[in-house]
């Protein structure tokens, strides 16, 4: 959405000032991208990670659209203190993804990907697309607890795939 691009736009310009070389996609510019959803944003002057403040933006567009709410939540743009505050978010939140791609070619592998499916969603798991689920999680610690429940209720461990 147009009004976070400004986030992105002053994260790449680090890269810029910072003389890397980003004509290739490494591995450590891939780790450091992926920083950018939990990036600190204000909203109504209460901070939170970027991909809540882009959730919270999208629900009350949505309520605009429906005629249930007049007011659109976008963020305050601080450049000045981005780095700053990146220094003080402390806390850690993290973010679990998990892509899978199980077989549904018959009835018994079908039941084994619904069952799944509704396991990760009882877990407080959202779907982010068909097969990819993500889920916030407030500290590392409650991060590990998810991603063992993971490993419990996945049959195939050997073809699990999860970001944290």
């Amino acid at each position: 959405m147009e009004p976070y691009r400004p986030f992105v736009d002053d994260y790449i310009a680090t890269f810029v000032e910072d003389r890397v070389d980003f004509t290739e996609l490494t591995p450590s510019i891939k780790k450091q991208l992926l920083t950018i959803p939990a990036m600190d944003i204000f909203i109504d002057g209460e901070r939170s990670p970027l991909m809540v403040g882009l959730q919270r933006t999208t629900a009350s567009l949505a309520k605009c659209f429906a005629g249930d709410s007049r007011k659109n939540y976008l963020p305050g743009i601080q450049n000045k203190h981005r780095r700053l505050l990146m220094r003080l978010n402390e806390y850690r939140i993290m973010w679990i993804l998990v892509l899978f791609d199980l077989p549904t070619e018959n009835e018994k592998d079908r039941k084994a990907y619904t069952r799944f499916r509704k396991e990760l969603m009882r877990d407080g798991f959202s779907m982010f697309q068909f097969s990819i689920y993500l889920r916030h999680c407030p500290s590392r610690e409650n991060k590990n607890v998810h991603v063992k429940r993971i490993k419990v209720f996945f049959l195939k461990k050997d073809t699990l795939v999860y970001y944290q």
